[in-house]
């Protein structure tokens, strides 16, 4: 299977832009900028007009006036790792296919079988450890008990599969729809070509660049950034792979924090978008181990060794901690504790975020920002106003102390 990128049209939408449509109401909208009537004049100006307009901006770099055009994408057969670079951007919105929730597909017959046996182990190990803890919550009195029992069997199911998609390959494939303005859209198809011109010729990054390629053609007839609407007169690169190995870490008004974590979980985080993050593949593997298996040696190097057999020069399985360089000002990283120092996140997600708090404030040199931190540094984020819509499982007392 290979990647597939067609338009998504609403119901109430008839057909999508073509590029020449898409430039003249961009130029158009920058109009405004020096606008003289009012904006009946403007929608009715001849197109050659607006699209001179619209190459001469091109030309000088003012390029803001075509983020008013966006596209909507149904995206298919896309990896993971393809996923989080386009969710890397900084202005787009996605919605994907969950390999939290759903089974994803696989390219190799390997990573099927040891999805599926992994599946099976943490499966009976949550059953054997945890079935209490999952039937005092799923459990209604007003329900039978075959469905109670169903109900507790899904939940279990799902947690087991959270975790054994970290066996798999961040090439996994899945599915998304993605919406892009046409400036970034533009820029986005630049930077991947200048990647795949520079980066290594190693097989990770020549499968990865393979699929970069197939995505650059898919969206050929939407994108204008042979016409100049890209950034390359600004040095602008594809904001996703560090160069630097140890960046300064700092915890002021502005933050710099380095960290390690899996594949997956950073594939979550990247949807922080006033948090800056840029990974560095390993230099040496070594992968994240769920922590209630962590009691039980055999597992863990049974679990590690499985990892090595997904690991080759090409793959890793999304269990591999990656380099992560973390940046932003410290409001922005209280709204992530929001959002993470939570029950229902993901268990690796909220266990970094608990650390990187930890981290925080043991070097903070900032006095708002110790302020801020420390309103936060009660707890789960129901403890600190947060007001939750839901039930959960672990309640403010273990969701950060919880296994799974």
């Amino acid at each position: 299977m290979s990647l597939t990128v067609v338009p998504f049209v609403a119901p109430n939408e008839k057909r999508v832009l073509t590029k020449q449509e898409a430039l003249i109401i961009s130029g158009q909208c920058l109009n405004m900028c020096y606008l003289k009537d009012d904006f009946e004049k403007i929608k009715h100006e001849p197109e050659e007009t607006s699209l001179k307009r619209a190459r001469r901006c091109i030309a000088s770099g003012h390029h803001s006036g075509f983020e008013h055009v966006k596209y909507t994408f149904e995206i298919s057969d896309i990896s993971k790792m393809l996923a989080m670079i386009l969710n890397s951007q900084g202005v787009y919105a996605t919605s994907e296919k969950s390999g939290r929730y759903r089974v994803l597909d696989f390219d190799s017959e390997q990573e099927k079988k040891l999805r599926d046996k992994w599946q099976e182990i943490f499966y009976n190990i949550l059953c054997e450890k945890y079935y209490e803890m999952f039937k005092r919550f799923y459990s209604k009195s007003d329900r039978s008990e075959e469905k109670n029992e169903k109900i507790i069997k899904e939940a279990i199911i799902k947690k087991a599969q959270e975790n054994s998609r970290l066996i798999t390959s961040p090439f996994a494939k899945t599915k998304m729809i993605y919406t892009i303005n046409f400036r970034q859209l533009s820029y986005l198809r630049y930077e991947l070509k200048i990647f795949i011109n520079e980066a290594p010729n190693t097989p990770f990054y020549n499968i990865l660049k393979q699929e970069m390629q197939e995505f650059i053609e898919a969206t050929a007839e939407y994108g204008a950034e042979e016409e100049g609407l890209n950034p390359g007169s600004k040095g602008v690169k594809l904001p996703f792979f560090e160069t630097v190995r140890e960046r300064q870490e700092e915890f002021g008004e502005n933050y710099s924090i380095n960290y390690y974590v899996s594949f997956a979980t950073f594939a979550q985080l990247l949807r922080h978008r006033t948090c800056h993050y840029m990974a560095m593949l390993p230099e040496e593997k070594q992968y994240f181990i769920p922590e209630f298996i962590k009691d039980n040696d055999t597992l863990v190097n049974e679990w590690i060794n499985d990892c090595k057999c997904v690991t080759d020069e090409s793959q890793f399985p999304q269990a591999t901690l990656l380099y992560i360089n973390e940046r932003g000002r410290y409001e922005d990283f209280v709204l992530k504790a929001y959002e993470r120092l939570c029950g229902a996140t993901q268990y690796e997600a909220t266990m970094v975020m608990k650390e990187q708090l930890d981290k925080y404030l043991d070097n903070v040199t900032s006095v708002n920002a110790r302020e801020a931190l420390e309103k936060i540094y009660t707890g789960a984020r129901c403890t600190f106003g947060y007001k939750c819509t839901e039930p959960c499982m672990f309640g403010a007392k273990f969701a950060l102390n919880r296994k799974f």
